[in-house]
């Protein structure tokens, strides 16, 4: 991520300070920040300040349900237009894969989507490097949720709810999940794959091509800092795992053409092959050191259909086995 990323807080933090019955002024002298900032935003805060906030809240609140709280009141609105681009979504698969294309615009999170015949899982971290709040990744999941239900007119229960922190799960808070909550180190919420295929009642095409135009122009202008081959390697990342490997599917998720992703990755010296083969090195000998996965494994999780393909793939990159390669790196 670009150091200079910055992101507009007044808003959500009017609402959130609304919501939970909470001074603006005490939250912003918390953040650092003036108590007339509310009225002279310009162009925004960094990362920092913005997870400030939510440790903020968590520190004015005398709420012992604040993640659910907060969570279920800011899903019903009002929505800022990345979360408009989930509403208008023909269903909660496709809502999700738009909302992990835009979501940067308006929170230094970015989202893990994963899937499989059964299950679709979406996980959440931050762009910058620093934790997520533990009360914003409690949060998030209640919004997620409640977003899922309030959209599908359906209450859904997720297969499995993941947060690195156990202490909002509260007993109304694991009630209103209904489902496991596990301890893991990327917050994530998992849904049947028969509830993440099931229909908005807001689904509005002409609305989402409306809205579209303008959040993929604004995309690109805070993307300016960021070259395009490094995104595309972000998303590699993301994707290879649930065995997305095409061009096609990476420029799907950062909302261009493949044509333009070719096109402007070879203005900067790089080619979306040369990007995946970097990208596929650095992971594998990443997995390589976990002594739990074999190179078979690992040849999955890089979406090699054939892992015979991936050892000669290694061999090409590195001039060794995975079985020497890892034995380098426990030595």
């Amino acid at each position: 991520m670009s150091a200079s990323r910055l992101y507009k807080i007044t808003p959500y933090l009017r609402q959130c300070c609304s919501i939970l019955n909470l001074s603006p002024a005490r939250v912003l002298e918390r953040c650092g920040l003036t108590a007339d900032f509310l009225e002279n935003e310009d162009k925004g805060v960094d990362a920092t300040t913005y997870f400030s906030a939510w440790s903020a809240y968590a520190e004015e609140s005398k709420d012992p349900e604040l993640p659910l709280t907060l969570g279920r009141a800011a899903s019903r609105g009002p929505l800022q237009p990345a979360l408009l681009a989930f509403a208008a979504s023909p269903d909660i698969h496709t809502g999700f894969n738009r909302l992990a294309i835009f979501k940067p615009l308006v929170a230094p999170i970015r989202l893990h989507l994963t899937e499989d015949e059964d299950a679709f899982t979406v996980g959440f971290e931050s762009e910058c490097g620093q934790p997520v709040p533990n009360v914003m990744s409690a949060t998030e999941v209640i919004f997620f949720l409640d977003f899922a239900r309030t959209f599908t007119a359906h209450h859904i229960v997720p297969k499995t709810v993941q947060l690195p922190h156990l202490g909002h799960v509260t007993p109304d808070y694991q009630t209103y999940v209904g489902a496991p909550i596990v301890q893991s180190q990327i917050p994530a919420i998992t849904f049947s794959m028969q509830d993440a295929r099931r229909s908005l009642i807001s689904a509005d095409t002409d609305f989402y091509r409306l809205i579209e135009r303008d959040l993929l122009s604004k995309l690109e202008s805070v993307a300016d800092g960021i070259g395009l081959a490094k995104r595309v390697a972000r998303t590699l990342t993301d994707l290879l795992p649930s065995g997305a490997v095409s061009a096609d599917q990476v420029s799907a998720r950062l909302g261009i053409s493949k044509r333009t992703l070719q096109r402007k990755l070879k203005v900067e010296g790089s080619s979306f092959q040369n990007i995946l083969d970097e990208t596929r090195a650095t992971l594998a000998m990443t997995y390589l050191r976990d002594q739990k996965l074999s190179a078979e494994e690992t040849s999955y999780l890089l979406a090699y259909q054939d892992p015979n393909s991936f050892y000669r793939a290694f061999h090409e990159w590195t001039g060794m086995t995975p079985s020497q390669a890892r034995e380098m790196q426990l030595s």
